[in-house]
């Protein structure tokens, strides 16, 4: 032979699969220029179990830190609202009630603020 060896070995359908890929990064390229691609997604490249397995961790992290931070933000909106009540309880004139909605306000508009900067 040439000395030359196959760097992966792929079925038929992960061939097609990979070709499928190629195809649509080829068509990104010639319409935009470029075509980033993740190592996950790179259909020329055979993705490493370790590298799988560091990915899943670092999204099962993100999801324990995004729980948690909606944990916070229920818990502070809770407090909030219970403090509302409390205060309508015992009154209810318009300026308890301009306190109340201030309140609520805050808290809404502090749980906008992360969904914000995640989508950006």
């Amino acid at each position: 032979r040439d000395g030359k060896t196959p760097l992966y070995n792929w079925s038929l359908s992960q061939m097609a699969e990979r070709l499928d890929r190629m195809r649509d990064c080829y068509q990104v390229f010639t319409r935009m220029g470029d075509c980033e691609l993740d190592m996950m997604d790179d259909p020329w490249t055979e993705v490493h179990p370790a590298d799988i397995w560091a990915r899943v961790r670092d999204l099962e992290v993100r999801l324990e830190d995004a729980q948690a931070q909606n944990l916070r933000l229920e818990s502070h909106h809770a407090r909030a609202v219970a403090w509302g009540v409390f205060l309508w309880q015992g009154t209810h004139s318009d300026h308890t009630l301009k306190i109340i909605f201030g309140a609520w306000l805050h808290v809404v508009t502090r749980q906008a603020q992360p969904l914000q900067h995640q989508a950006t």
